[in-house]
């Protein structure tokens, strides 16, 4: 499926992952190429993020350049006090799952200036 295609179905509250669990209420936000474009601050995302923080996600701050890079990311963007952790992205990850614990993961694409969509919790 097509980036537009997977957005499509996201607003419209369609799931486009095989999922058995209802998803958690919880958002992890990647620092470089995401909170960060091309060295500035995607306000479109940080904006977002305060609505889902309102609407009772738990919001997460995580880059693969560790928990110092992060946390300088969150302080530019204005936005420490919107994270409830800021880490690093793991280097391993011990799951009895493997690797298939991704299925239950809903992939949210960054587009740059576009309003994106509200996410639905599942209750469960």
């Amino acid at each position: 499926m097509n980036q537009q295609g997977w957005l499509r179905r996201v607003r419209a509250g369609v799931n486009p992952g095989a999922r058995r669990y209802a998803p958690a209420a919880a958002i992890y936000v990647d620092v470089d190429a995401t909170l960060l474009l091309g060295g500035c601050v995607n306000t479109t995302l940080v904006a977002w993020c305060r609505r889902q923080k309102a609407a009772g996600y738990s919001l997460v701050l995580w880059s693969s350049r560790g928990e110092a890079h992060a946390r300088r990311a969150a302080k530019r963007a204005g936005a420490v006090d919107l994270f409830d952790a800021i880490l690093s992205k793991p280097g391993y990850v011990v799951d009895d799952k493997q690797t298939r614990w991704m299925q239950y993961v809903t992939t949210v694409p960054v587009v740059p200036d576009a309003d994106l969509p509200a996410l639905q919790v599942d209750e469960a």
